[in-house]
Parts: structure tokens; sequence; C-alpha cells
């Protein structure tokens, strides 16, 4: 049964619109009937689409076209399926050369979510599966994601919230918290040692758009007995070419 919502209404003359087989667009009447909707309630959705850009009407004719908006976000969508495909390759060629493993994630909430992996042929490290979702503040992939938003007040929101810690070593405190971000923020690099998992250490780097702001974040983890201070430093750098050509060749 088609939804009688005003938001049902809308999506269906949206939906309408963008499965038009004119490129020259569709007629009001032709939207009235394929939304199940009244002219005068088809205006009055179509008139505030368009105020969102999510549809445009052309001009001198009755017709209507997706608006520049859509065209944006399809872009949109089309350059993040680029980066998660190079992803995918750069973290296969990595961990084939024999690095440890890696992770890729994204923020959802006040989480990270895992959403690929490429498991070390080499390396030991802790159990994780794609999917798993840690607070942002335990893991370096979480740090980056934060220090990185398009939101500059994320650190502080995240402490009002309640920063929940996983080990001894979790960032539970405001002024070392906001003291880690700016850390992040300046190195371009995060390290979680023992914060997320007892015996494992991870080192971070974001995978950013176009503006500077954090998609997705991109992570090396190892287990910290087989860690030195200049095997971190090695990571570091790796993580970093790993996340600049993700983000170079993704065009985002």
């Amino acid at each position: 049964m088609k939804s009688q919502t005003s938001l049902g209404k809308a999506l269906r003359l949206l939906f309408a619109i963008g499965e038009a087989t004119n490129p020259a667009g569709i007629g009001v009447a032709e939207l009235m009937k394929a939304a199940k909707v009244s002219r005068p309630t088809a205006y009055r959705f179509l008139n505030e689409l368009e105020q969102f850009g999510l549809v445009r009407s052309v001009p001198k004719q009755p017709m209507w076209q997706l608006g520049p908006k859509v065209i944006a976000l399809a872009a949109q969508a089309g350059s993040w399926a680029i980066m998660r495909r190079r992803a995918k390759v750069a973290m296969e060629e990595f961990v084939q050369s024999g690095g440890p493993t890696v992770h890729l994630g994204i923020r959802d909430g006040n989480e990270v979510v895992y959403i690929d992996k490429a498991e070390s042929v080499k390396f030991a490290t802790i159990s994780s599966v794609v999917g798993q979702r840690r607070p942002l503040n335990v893991t370096a992939l979480g740090k980056c994601l934060v220090a990185f938003d398009a939101n500059a007040e994320l650190a502080e929101n995240l402490v009002d919230a309640g920063l929940v810690g996983r080990t001894q070593n979790s960032i539970t405190g405001r002024q070392r918290w906001v003291s880690e971000i700016a850390q992040v923020r300046k190195d371009g690099v995060a390290h979680d040692v023992e914060e997320c998992d007892v015996g494992a250490c991870c080192v971070a780097a974001p995978i950013c758009d176009s503006q500077g702001y954090a998609v997705a974040a991109i992570s090396i983890s190892a287990l910290s007995i087989e860690s030195t201070k200049s095997d971190l430093q090695r990571l570091e750098r790796k993580i970093r070419q790993l996340a600049a050509d993700i983000s170079a060749t993704s065009e985002m």
C-alpha cells in the first residue's frame, strides 16, 4: 500500500521525475497519475522540493526535471563508491606485501563502524569483523573521524554525551580528550595504545574530501608486544601514504 503521508507523496513525485524516460522532463498530469496525488498537492510538493534543489521546473514549459542537489548527491555517491574501491585495492596490496591488518571505518553517531578489513598474512592481531562498532574515543580510527569532522564541536559534544572506556588506558576525561584531538589535528594521525583492546595498538589517518573533512579513516593494527617505537613511526609513514593515496585518487 502506498504511503499517504506528506513525505510519501513528495517522494513518489521525486521518484516519478527520476524515472521519467523523456530527457526534457515529465508533465504535471503524468506526475499526478504516477504519484496518485491531486493537482494542488502535486504543485505544493513540487514547489517545496524545488526550494531544496531536488527538482527543477523547465523554463517556459510545464515540465519537471531532477534538480541540481540530486545530481550533486549522485556524484557524491559515485565518489564514495570510487573511494571504497580504491581503499580495498590499497588495503589488499598492503597486507599482501607483508603489512599488518588494515581497517577502514566511518562514523555513525558516537561510534566508529568497521566497513572493510584486510587481514594480514604475516602478523597476528586482535580479532575483529566488518560491521563491528566501537566508541569513537577508544580507537585511532574514531579519533581521526572526530578530529577531521566538519563539525568542529564534535569532540566537546562527545564529552557532554559521556566518553565510554573499554580499558584502563581509554581516554574518558574532558581535558585529556580535547588535548588528544588537538594533537591528532596537528599530526594528521592518531594512535590507540591498548585503549580499545588490551594487547593491541593502532595508528590511523583520515581519508578526506576536497574540503579536508574526513569521510572515512584507515588504520593499521598490531599487537603491542610486537610494536617498538621505531615500528610505530614506520607504520605512521605507511598509514599517511595509504590515506593520501586513497584521498587523492578518489576525487571526492
